[in-house]
Parts: structure tokens; sequence; C-alpha cells
């Protein structure tokens, strides 16, 4: 997305861009044909004032509340912010990363679980390569 946001991903990965919408989000899906839960990643950009807006502390608590998410002890850092990850094992994981003054990023990656080993390391490719324009 040109002068806000960059990454890699696989080549037979479907990206959408909805980055103009609200809340800004990016669909990346891998579309192998078969019927049923897909395999996505998206990155969604939050910030105080967007409809339906929720703090970084209330979008995690619900995660791990209503999706069963566990949190990942070990915190990392993702585009030179710092990363809290949540997940639900062999079905999804979370980074949320803090942009300050109440602004954060989602990255999600969901896959039905025979999938969900052999295609994170897409995940983990985006998570290493994102690029963010300076904070403003």
């Amino acid at each position: 997305i040109p002068g806000e946001i960059s990454f890699d991903f696989p080549k037979d990965w479907h990206l959408t861009d909805g980055w103009k919408d609200e809340p800004p989000t990016v669909y990346v899906v891998y579309d192998e044909g078969v019927a049923g839960k897909q395999v996505t990643m998206t990155i969604t950009a939050s910030e105080p004032g967007q409809p339906g807006y929720q703090s970084l502390e209330l979008a995690i608590l619900k995660e791990k509340e209503w999706q069963g998410a566990l949190p990942e002890k070990a915190e990392a850092r993702v585009a030179g912010l710092r990363a809290r990850f949540v997940g639900v094992p062999g079905s999804s994981r979370s980074a949320y990363l803090d942009r300050g003054g109440g602004r954060y990023l989602t990255l999600n990656y969901s896959a039905p679980a025979e999938l969900y080993d052999e295609l994170l390391p897409a995940f983990q490719r985006l998570l290493k390569s994102l690029r963010l324009p300076p904070a403003r």
C-alpha cells in the first residue's frame, strides 16, 4: 500500500486492498479451491474515533474471552513496534502492534487445523517483512 505499509506474502495468495475502508484492512487469502474455512491473513489499523473502535487492551481481552485465545509469554518487535501475541493453537494467531496514542495494528492469521502449521510460515514472513512509515 504505497505510503502506508508494505509487506511480503507468497505469490499464490490473493490480496484485497481495503486500506481506504473503515477500519482500514488488507486481506490476504490462500485459495486452494476447497470449500469451508479459508486460510487468511489480515492487517487492520485501529485508532480512536473510528466507528466501533476499542482499545488495544479490550481487543486482546475480547479475543481471549470470545475465541479462547491464549497469550504468548514472549513479547517481540514487529516493524520496530512492541508486539503482543495471542492465539488459538492450531487455528489462529494474532499480533497486536502498539503505535501509540491509542492507535494499533492487528495482524491475524487463521487457518483450518489441517493447514495451520503448513501455511504458518506465510504469516511469519509477513511479520518479518512488515514496514510502516515513520510515526506521525
